[in-house]
C-alpha cells in the first residue's frame, strides 16, 4: 500500500499547489519554490494518505477479526 500512495500522494501534492501558495502566504512559510512544491509538502501529503491507510486497515481489521490486512 505504501508503494501505491506514493505516485498517489505526488499528484495529490501537485493538485495542491494553490493551497501550498495560501499557506506561503499567510504564514510566511517556504511551501512552494519556482519548480514546484517544497519536498516537505509531498512527505506531508503521503504521510496524510499513509497515516489514513493505516487506520483504515486497523478499523476494518477490528470489526472483522477473521480479515488478513494486505
Amino acid at each position: 500500500m505504501a508503494v501505491v500512495l506514493a505516485p498517489v500522494s505526488f499528484v495529490v501534492a501537485l493538485l495542491l499547489i494553490p493551497v501550498w501558495r495560501w499557506l506561503e502566504a499567510t504564514f510566511t512559510i517556504e511551501a512552494i519554490g519556482h519548480s514546484g512544491p517544497s519536498e516537505w509538502c509531498y512527505f506531508f501529503v503521503y504521510g496524510v494518505f499513509l497515516a489514513a491507510a493505516v487506520t483504515g486497515i486497523f478499523l476494518v481489521s477490528r470489526r472483522n477479526p477473521n480479515a488478513q490486512p494486505g
